[in-house]
């Protein structure tokens, strides 16, 4: 693209924003100077702060933000919506750009996904189980960016505001929408929990338990796999169905009435297929590799990550015409628990690789293909 003709306005406009933050930092540091904290933590880095909060709108005009200061914190706000904040009583250097850094790589998962842009999530974190809501608008994951323990964030895609659900002293994994609640795995010391939260009164309860190794919604149900078995169940925990199979189940998705398995029945897993309607269970591979992390995909595909070339890279599997291809491909990289966001058509997937704790890629359809 060109540049724009009305250039002379847009730089006007920058300075516009550029004198308005600066004012609200000004203004802010008079009212406060009376707070003792407020003096010896904060004041010091008003220019850093400004810096960042400059930074930030230079490369996303579109989220207007802005900092300002209360009796107890300093507070991010994007579109005149607080999003995160830093009280006093925590504040140092290393946790405002932190906070600067991890609201970075927010607005680029939301560009990324709008805008349909490669994006490699850069938080030197742990980044797993990708999932979105059917509406397209919280994007949901594992990561332990902020405690070093695996805990589940719900981004609000159309406000940037986060909230991370804490549980102590367990590691999170699975985590779904389904009915209005979050849904999520729980590791226990020999078990895992499938957890309910409900963001009305912020409680955690158990629902179900055991050998879990999946967890999927479809229909408004849930449904998760134990061992050799796949149970239906609602969002109180009531099992409507269940399904038994002759080999353990490392994932699944569910797909035009059928049930895609991740299944190993001698040494390595294999993709099978369950048709619901008449019982039935079709090989889809039988290679000397490993065929894992199945999920859903477009058409009448599945997605699912494979060791064919000595690192596990992303493949489809088109039903219809019985056929596998190569999607993503890097003999640096292993690719797990991709998701595929349809309303953006782009894939997200944990990136593996050496020396790096696991990173979201995102690729759009568009480059991908």
């Amino acid at each position: 693209m060109g540049k724009s003709r009305d250039n002379k306005y847009d730089k006007n406009s920058f300075l516009l924003r550029w004198i308005i933050v600066v004012g609200f930092l000004f203004i802010n540091s008079i009212l406060l100077a009376d707070n003792g904290l407020y003096h010896e933590k904060v004041q010091p880095f008003i220019p850093l702060i400004d810096e960042k909060v400059n930074a930030l709108n230079n490369d996303f005009p579109d989220f207007q933000f802005e900092v300002k200061f209360n009796e107890e914190k300093m507070i991010l706000i994007a579109n005149g919506i607080e999003i995160t904040g830093l009280y006093y009583t925590e504040f140092d250097k290393n946790k405002m750009v932190s906070l600067f850094i991890k609201t970075r790589s927010n607005a680029m998962i939301k560009r990324s996904l709008f805008s349909h842009t490669l994006y490699e999530v850069e938080i030197d974190a742990l980044y797993e189980y990708p999932f979105l809501d059917q509406t397209g608008r919280f994007f949901i994951y594992i990561s332990d960016k902020t405690y070093g323990n695996r805990n589940p964030f719900i981004l609000d895609l159309q406000t940037l505001k986060e909230k991370e659900i804490v549980v102590p002293q367990s590691s999170e994994y699975f985590p779904v929408l389904c009915n209005g609640f979050l849904f999520f795995l729980c590791g226990k010391s020999n078990y895992y929990s499938l957890q309910k939260y409900s963001f009305e009164d912020e409680s955690i309860r158990e629902i179900a338990s055991g050998q879990i190794t999946c967890l999927r919604t479809y229909n408004n149900k849930l449904y998760y796999s134990d061992n050799n078995h796949i149970f239906v169940i609602d969002d109180d925990g009531t099992q409507i169905e269940s399904y038994d199979f002759s080999g353990f189940i490392q994932s699944f998705s569910i797909k035009n009435q059928n049930i895609f398995l991740s299944m190993n029945k001698h040494t390595q897993f294999d993709l099978f297929c369950f048709t619901l309607s008449n019982g039935t269970i079709t090989r889809l591979t039988n290679t000397p590799f490993n065929e894992v992390d199945i999920s859903d995909y477009y058409s009448d595909k599945i997605i699912y990550s494979s060791n064919k070339t000595g690192t596990f890279n992303l493949y489809t599997y088109d039903f219809s015409e019985r056929q596998y291809q190569s999607l993503l491909s890097n003999p640096k990289n292993d690719y797990f628990y991709p998701f595929f966001a349809e309303k953006y058509k782009t894939i997200i997937v944990s990136t593996f690789t050496d020396n790096k704790e696991p990173f979201f890629s995102f690729h759009p359809l568009s480059v991908t293909n």
